[in-house]
């Protein structure tokens, strides 16, 4: 006589094959997620290299500058754009403090506080040279490096 146990164990067997094979694909989908958004910011942030600098990134015949306002600090601080070509800035007011809450460039005649999100100033550089910026009070400081 053959024994059923061992038909009742294969029974059980594929429940729990099906749970381990829901965690892997869970575990799975969330890596992919992961790597997705990770790639997508790396993808969308400003060139930087060690020295802080950026390269702003041409976009249908705008240049697009990048950067972010991290408590006092404008990160990147340098931003290099070329001349006669527009600028789209692009800055993130969101993790703003103080007096870096405000934005002042007499070159570009900017004088106006941030909102917390994206803020966008257009520019168009004429000449190479420095376009300096900085908080209402000067205490942070960053600049265009126009060539």
């Amino acid at each position: 006589m053959k024994s059923q146990k061992s038909g009742i164990s294969n029974i059980n067997k594929p429940a729990a094959v099906s749970k381990q094979s829901k965690q892997i694909a869970a575990f799975a989908v969330g890596l992919l997620v992961l790597l997705v958004v990770a790639g997508f910011t790396v993808f969308n942030m400003a060139r930087a290299d060690s020295n802080g600098q950026a390269f702003a990134e041409s976009m249908g015949g705008v240049q697009v500058a990048k950067m972010a306002v991290n408590g006092m600090q404008y990160e990147p601080s340098e931003i290099i754009v070329k001349a006669g070509q527009k600028v789209r800035w692009e800055i993130d007011g969101t993790n703003a403090e103080g007096c870096a809450t405000s934005l002042f460039s007499k070159s570009l005649g900017i004088n106006q506080m941030l909102e917390p999100g994206m803020n966008i100033v257009e520019f168009t550089p004429t000449t190479p040279g420095t376009i300096a910026f900085s908080c209402s009070m000067g205490m942070s400081r960053g600049e265009f490096k126009v060539v």
